[in-house]
C-alpha cells in the first residue's frame, strides 16, 4: 500500500499538482480536464465537501455520489463508473479493488452515540430510549459497528427490538435529530457537525476498526489530486478535525 500511494504522490507531483490553497477560479485557477466522479461513504461529508470546494476553486471538478459502503460497492460492481471509491472499511474496498486496483487506508472512523442529552451506549437499555437509530448493519459499516458496540456493552437484547434502521449513517442521525428516534450510534464525524444535541464517544474496543479505504480506479491528474489532498497535510488535519482518528505509518 505505501508503495502504491508513493507512486500516486510521485504522479502528481510530476504533473504539476501539488500544493492545495484555495484561489479564485477566475483568477488563475487551471480549468478542468475532466470531472473525478467520487462515490463516498456519508460519514466522510462533513470533512470531504470542504476539501472538494477547494479543489473546484482550483479548476478540479468533482462530483460526489454519498450513501452506504456496501450499497456502492454493489453499484460498482454493477458497472457504475466511479473514479475514485471512498469506503467506510475495508472489506467493501477490498471487495471491489480486487487484483486490479490498490486501495489505500486514509482515515480511521469512531462511533459516537448522539440524542439530546449525553448518553453512553450502555445507557441506551434505558426504557426512555423507545427508539434507537443505527444505519443498517445489511450494508452500513457504522450500522455494523453499532450492533457490534451493542452486543459488546451487554445491551443488545434489550436494544436490539427498539432499533429504526437507517440506509445509511446520515439517515440513521436524520432520524435522532428530527425526533423520530431518542437516540442514534453515528459516526463521530456526524456528531461532530451536528450542532444540536450532545454526544458521548464509544469506545474503540467495543467493535472491529473502521477503516476509512479509498480505491482509485484510474490515474487521471483530477484524480491524483483529490487522494493527494485527501492523504496530505491538509486532508489529515481536516480529518482528524472532523472527528477521525489518522493511520500511522
Amino acid at each position: 500500500m505505501r508503495a502504491f500511494l508513493v507512486g500516486i504522490l510521485a504522479s502528481a507531483s510530476y504533473l504539476g499538482l501539488s500544493g492545495c490553497s484555495s484561489v479564485d477560479a477566475g483568477a488563475g485557477g487551471a480549468p478542468s480536464d475532466a470531472v473525478v466522479t467520487v462515490a463516498a461513504a456519508t460519514d466522510v461529508r462533513p470533512v470531504l465537501d470542504p476539501l472538494i470546494a477547494d479543489l473546484g476553486a482550483n479548476g478540479v471538478d468533482i462530483v460526489v455520489s454519498y450513501g452506504s459502503s456496501g450499497q456502492l460497492a454493489r453499484q460498482i460492481e454493477e458497472g457504475a463508473d466511479f473514479d475514485v471509491f471512498l469506503s467506510a472499511n475495508a472489506a467493501f474496498a477490498e471487495q471491489v479493488a480486487g487484483a486490479d486496483h490498490q486501495s489505500i487506508r486514509y482515515a480511521l472512523g469512531r462511533l459516537a452515540v448522539w440524542s439530546p442529552t449525553a448518553t453512553s451506549v450502555a445507557e441506551l437499555a434505558d426504557p426512555r430510549f423507545a427508539h434507537v437509530a443505527i444505519a443498517n448493519p445489511d450494508h452500513a459499516p457504522y450500522g455494523a459497528a453499532a450492533r457490534q458496540a451493542l452486543t459488546a456493552a451487554g445491551v443488545w437484547e434489550a436494544v436490539q427490538r427498539r432499533l429504526v434502521l437507517g440506509d445509511n449513517a446520515t439517515d440513521a442521525m436524520r432520524l435522532a435529530t428530527s425526533g423520530n428516534a431518542d437516540a442514534a450510534i453515528v459516526p463521530r464525524s456526524l456528531a461532530i457537525a451536528e450542532p444540536s444535541g450532545a454526544w458521548t464517544e464509544v469506545d474503540r474496543v467495543l467493535h472491529e476498526p473502521l477503516s476509512q479505504t479509498a480505491v482509485v480506479f484510474n490515474a487521471e491528474p483530477g484524480t491524483l489530486r483529490l487522494i493527494e489532498v485527501l492523504t496530505g497535510d491538509v486532508g489529515r488535519a481536516a480529518l482528524a478535525a472532523g472527528g477521525f482518528d489518522l493511520p500511522v505509518g
